[in-house]
């Protein structure tokens, strides 16, 4: 689903303290008149260096296919809508913005001049997320004030609408605004905020973009099934593709440009959170519309708020709305702004010639309104949370959603021209279940429609039920390391070992006792590979306990004592006891836990008698080196949450998460975190795993290691650390299928400064549960 966003109210009074004034919403900008890719060959020959991810492209395929992707047969290729680079010019100034790394690099003719750490930036599912997009320097002021904020933005640099990139803003008497505050704008240090003042000038070209749920592996794909065919449909040209890894299901005439009718008031509403100050109020221009019939009339000249004018220009009105919000700043600004912003994101085949879509001359086609939808639901969200709405009341007005989209099966959001008009066209967002627990998000977007809602449908319905996914394990991402010959002395440097859950209770107990003659060892078959490491780690899934009362009938997991004295034979270390099974047997078994490992040299992360004890790291040191380990649970159980005079786990959802990282990462030299998180049975990395993981190295992680899918998923290299989302089962009687057999360990290799090697292997479970690491 989507992500929620913050009620306005909480940040009303620092957005207007750092967007423009009224008045600058008048302002014509210099408009980028070519289309994102060509605006970048105008500045010379593409540099070898690439940044990424923005525009949306197609592959080369065959064109007379009409379901590209639906099999995978020699006759029908599959086929991906990709996330393009974006190169660096080799003549002349170019700024980027890395919003995952909050990095501004500057660029002289092709070559790094400066990198310089951002500060704050627009937060994610709220109105003013920062934009992505390629654009270009349009004001510079070294102090503006903002007569409605009543601060100063010094070195501000216009890159979009009411967004800069600027110094610290302050008030009058010289206070400084509250760093954890932004209205969207990217914000740094004043002093490194100069430095870029100094060096951009008028036109320079800027690229803000962000790694933040980017494309995913290609590692699972959708299959037609046996005796599906692709509905007859009226549409001239329609689209159904994976919003998230881009894989086309089926399509046809996917170049074709058409008119798109009101389809085009979902670039109106990103221009409107772009460049008009969100919360001021400005009266209805009629400009000769007729009004709405009985509650959902706009009254001429009334006044009314200009985030509440959305409302009905989603919802399906008869233009009143976009043409009250266009003339805020004059419409042939308002529409001008509208063909930059679809540039900005490589919208190449689109026009726009109004704001409400109300002339046939507006036109696109299915490949650049999945660029648009893609980019919506990724960084401006908020618009489909409205779009998803069957009704909104505001004051005296009564609005119902027109678009007649909620019907569709899995309905996410979407806005449609609706069945009264003369072009009929939608594009919507639907929810496609893989298994009992995750879903993937699948774009439908159909172009001139003879029956819209009969399209719809029949695509809709085509999609849920013409497909399985097949999923398989990616290949571990390739990381950039230093090579281990670069010690200078063994004393230097230290071994970590990281493998998945261990769970030896239910079937591997049974094994245990039938085959192992009851002996714990048993499980543990052949760990040669990564016996000579200096610190080993793994997740114990569940209490180790004879204690305690079932709280979670078959799937309830305690282990008998017994397993102490095996975990420390084969060697481990630390162990994360911060998942969602701790709490199977109540709180009296997860303190015997406690005080079955208080003894054994092994010591428990992510849990403790009270809260202050399960967010202390715990500290190894090894030839001179203090590796610090802490645990969160992402997926509960809330209940067992630690406090201050309470034992129990420390919890991922714990909103003071970031400085328990960040203190911890302070008192030792490699901080490692676990994360209990992610979807059962997924191959993938999901956003939430990748916000959680990328929110820990930016807080001082080295190491970031998950579990609980129970299948393996792919590691990433981020800012210096080492991501391995999710190393799968160790020990576990998950017998039902290959993935849940099979995991991943890891052996790592650093000193206090550098991670220099990272070694993979396979591990695998046999028929008695007995692991090999491979």
């Amino acid at each position: 689903m989507l992500r929620s966003h913050t009620p306005l109210n909480n940040f009303i009074h620092i957005t207007c303290a750092v967007l423009f004034g009224v008045g600058l919403a008048y302002l014509v900008w210099s408009p980028i008149k070519t289309s994102s890719v060509a605006f970048l060959r105008e500045m010379g020959e593409f540099a070898g260096q690439t940044l990424s991810h923005n525009t949306v492209v197609y592959q080369k395929i065959n064109s007379g296919l009409n379901q590209s992707a639906a099999t995978v047969t020699a006759d029908y290729p599959r086929a991906y809508i990709e996330i393009e680079n974006v190169a660096v010019p080799t003549e002349g100034k170019f700024i980027s913005a890395n919003l995952s790394t909050l990095t501004v690099t500057l660029y002289q003719d092709g070559q790094i001049v400066e990198s310089l750490p951002i500060s704050t930036i627009g937060k994610a599912g709220t109105p003013w997320e920062t934009p992505r997009g390629l654009y270009r320097i349009q004001i510079k002021e070294k102090n503006h004030f903002s007569s409605i904020g009543q601060v100063y933005m010094p070195y501000s640099l216009q890159f979009n609408g009411n967004y800069f990139i600027h110094g610290w803003t302050y008030y009058p008497d010289g206070t400084l605004v509250s760093a954890t505050y932004s209205g969207g704008c990217i914000k740094l240090e004043t002093a490194l905020a100069k430095k870029i003042y100094d060096f951009a000038d008028i036109g320079t070209p800027v690229y803000v973009f962000s790694n933040t749920k980017a494309v995913e592996a290609q590692g699972g794909n959708f299959v037609r099934k046996d005796n599906i065919s692709v509905p007859n449909v009226s549409a001239s040209a329609y689209l159904i593709a994976d919003i998230d890894t881009g894989e086309i299901l089926s399509e046809n005439n996917r170049l074709a440009v058409l008119p798109i009718g009101s389809l085009s008031r979902l670039i109106s509403s990103l221009v409107t959170l772009d460049a008009i100050n969100f919360f001021n109020h400005t009266s209805v221009k009629t400009n000769g519309h007729s009004q709405f019939p009985s509650s959902t009339l706009l009254l001429p000249n009334e006044k009314i708020v200009v985030k509440d004018l959305l409302y009905p220009m989603i919802f399906g009105d008869n233009g009143l709305a976009a043409d009250t919000l266009a003339d805020i700043m004059g419409r042939s600004v308002f529409v001008s702004k509208m063909n930059n912003r679809a540039e900005s994101i490589g919208l190449s085949q689109t026009t726009f010639v109004d704001p409400a879509g109300m002339l046939s001359d507006n036109k696109s086609s299915v490949t650049d309104l999945y660029k648009l939808l893609r980019h919506v639901y990724i960084f401006k969200n908020y618009i489909l949370d409205l779009s998803s709405e069957s009704q909104k009341t505001v004051g005296k007005h009564f609005w119902r959603n027109q678009n007649g989209l909620d019907n569709l099966p899995g309905f996410i959001g979407g806005i449609s021209t609706g069945i009264a008009s003369s072009t009929k066209s939608a594009m919507a967002l639907i929810s496609f279940p893989i298994n009992a627990t995750t879903t993937r998000s699948i774009a439908v977007i159909v172009l001139d429609s003879k029956n819209l809602a009969e399209d719809m449908n029949s695509l809709a319905n085509y999609t849920r039920g013409g497909f399985v996914y097949q999923s398989a394990i990616p290949q571990t991402d390739k990381l950039d390391l230093k090579p281990v010959d670069n010690f200078t002395a063994s004393s230097s440097k230290i071994s970590l070992a990281f493998v998945g859950d261990i769970m030896l209770d239910r079937g591997v107990k049974q094994s245990i006792l039938k085959n192992g003659l009851g002996d714990y060892h048993y499980p543990f078959a052949d760990l040669a590979k990564i016996k000579d490491v200096d610190i080993a780690f793994a997740n114990l899934e569940g209490p180790v306990s004879d204690r305690g009362a079932n709280l979670g009938g078959v799937y309830s997991f305690r282990m008998n004592p017994n397993t102490v004295t095996a975990l420390v034979d084969e060697g481990f270390a630390v162990l994360s006891i911060a998942n969602n099974h701790m709490g199977d047997w109540n709180r009296e078994a997860f303190t015997d836990t406690l005080n079955q490992f208080s003894d054994s040299g092994i010591l428990l992360v992510g849990g403790g008698q009270n809260k202050q004890e399960a967010e202390t790291p715990k500290i190894i040191t090894k030839n001179g080196i203090k590796i610090g380990y802490l645990a969160l649970s992402d997926v509960g159980p809330n209940w067992l949450a630690a406090t201050s005079s309470g034992a129990g786990i420390l919890l991922a959802s714990d909103p003071t998460a970031p400085q328990i990282i960040k203190q911890a990462s302070g008192q030792c030299d490699i901080l490692v975190v676990s994360y209990h998180f992610g979807n059962e049975y997924e191959h993938q990395s999901n956003w939430r795993q990748r916000e959680l993981a990328h929110m820990a190295i930016d807080n001082g992680a080295r190491i970031v290691v998950g579990h609980h899918p129970h299948t393996p998923q792919e590691t990433e290299s981020y800012r210096g650390g080492v991501i391995m989302y999710s190393l799968g089962n160790f020990v576990f009687d998950q017998y039902f299928s290959t993935s849940t057999m099979a995991g991943l360990a890891f052996k790592i290799t650093l000193d206090k400064d550098n991670i220099y090697q990272v070694e993979e292997y396979k591990t695998s479970l046999d028929k008695q549960f007995r692991v090999t690491v491979n």
